[in-house]
């Protein structure tokens, strides 16, 4: 009967992937497929980003020039002040692009020897 068929392929393919999964596993291949997953969770986020982005007429990063005096070859400005130098970025009015402006809380902040990476939904 059709109600029969149904479950004799429901046990073949459950057996199908036990044994596939019990392939993979033994083989050693489970670091390279949560690897997989991850490169594709990033992947998808930079297409979902750049997606709004264009939707939305965004643009390139601006840089501006610091008042500071650039570096010497000691990392020193003209003052001798190696502080007064760093590689920070500072940002200003930013927003989760997949939200509408006026719906988000905006952040301004700076990025100074410390750098937080967190995933899409910001966990950290």
């Amino acid at each position: 009967s059709y109600k029969q068929a149904c479950e004799d392929a429901s046990e073949r393919v459950t057996y199908v992937l036990q044994k596939l999964s019990d392939s993979l596993s033994a083989g050693g291949h489970l670091p390279t497929i949560v690897q997989a997953y991850h490169l594709n969770l990033v992947l998808c986020t930079v297409v979902d980003h750049a997606s709004r982005a264009n939707s939305s007429g965004w643009g390139l990063a601006r840089m501006f020039s610091s008042a500071r005096s650039p570096p010497l070859l000691d990392g020193s400005n003209k003052t001798g002040d190696k502080e007064a130098n760093t590689s920070g970025s500072q940002f200003e009015g930013l927003w989760p692009y997949w939200m509408d402006k006026t719906e988000a809380v905006t952040n301004t902040f700076e990025l100074d020897k410390l750098f937080l990476l967190t995933a899409p939904n910001m966990s950290g």
